[in-house]
């Protein structure tokens, strides 16, 4: 009984994947952009805001007839969301020239213990068989070193066009309102993280779950191994980020145009 669940369970999640492999090392400032555009694309995604949201902070602040000024409440809440996510950008640059963070939760919903949609990312690099010289697998990776436009564009086109992800949204639906946004890191316990606050978080079985897996580096014999079995021990913890933002729809927006891609 208990292994047919788990056999549908995971059936389940890998029909809610989304892979996206780069063919080269992507640095840690590089990793640092794609969870910050993750973001992005998720708060749009998963109709927290009814465009992107570069977008908002374009129309917020080039504008005195725009939308926002002819709407007070829209201000205000343009003004939270940036600032919240903003303050989040910052920290996760800083995250990533400290820390080496593979996983990350971001979840939406009232509150992470019952969420209406929990994303997981992991981001894990690939290396060559052991039996490769070990100078050639240095050399290598330092030369494939890839760039940032190229990363983000490739993170981009697998997303929009995921199958896993496309599949939770249906035109026929109606729209939620918009809920809050979190984000959790895991890391370990000594990592001397400062900003994000240690929680104690196990992923909850409500809510829609979808598993976003980011690889990059060499090709090697063991692509598609899970490298997070390794960090299951007392040291690594669950930090999350004291900010949380909540998404906003427009009141003078007409939404069945807003969140086509």
């Amino acid at each position: 009984m208990f292994e047919m669940a788990a056999r549908i369970q995971h059936q389940m999640s890998i029909k809610k994947t989304c892979f996206v492999r780069f063919p080269g090392h992507v640095a840690p400032y590089i990793r640092a952009t794609l969870l910050k555009e993750m973001i992005k694309y998720l708060l749009y995604h998963s109709h927290q805001i009814q465009m992107p949201f570069e977008q908002i902070k374009f129309d917020f602040g080039s504008s005195k007839d725009s939308d926002f000024s002819r709407h007070p409440a829209n201000a205000e809440n343009a003004k939270r969301l940036i600032s919240g996510l903003e303050e989040i950008f910052t920290n996760i640059d800083t995250l990533f020239s400290m820390a080496c963070v593979t996983r990350f939760a971001i979840i939406f919903g009232a509150t992470i213990v019952s969420p209406r949609e929990v994303y997981h990312m992991t981001i894990t690099e690939r290396h060559l068989p052991s039996s490769t010289n070990s100078d050639s697998t240095n050399s290598s990776s330092t030369k494939n070193i890839l760039r940032t436009k190229t990363c983000v564009r490739t993170l981009m086109k697998e997303l929009v066009t995921s199958d896993a992800l496309l599949s939770s949204k249906k035109p026929s639906e109606k729209i939620p309102p918009p809920t809050k946004m979190f984000l959790l890191i895991y890391a370990h316990r000594n990592s001397g993280i400062q900003w994000f606050v240690p929680i104690n978080f196990t992923s909850p079985r409500r809510g829609e779950q979808f598993w976003i897996k980011v690889e990059h580096g060499e090709s090697s014999e063991t692509d598609g191994v899970d490298a997070q079995d390794s960090l299951e021990d007392d040291d690594w913890i669950w930090f999350k980020a004291p900010v949380d933002v909540k998404g906003f729809l427009e009141k003078a927006t007409n939404l069945s145009k807003g969140f086509q891609l």
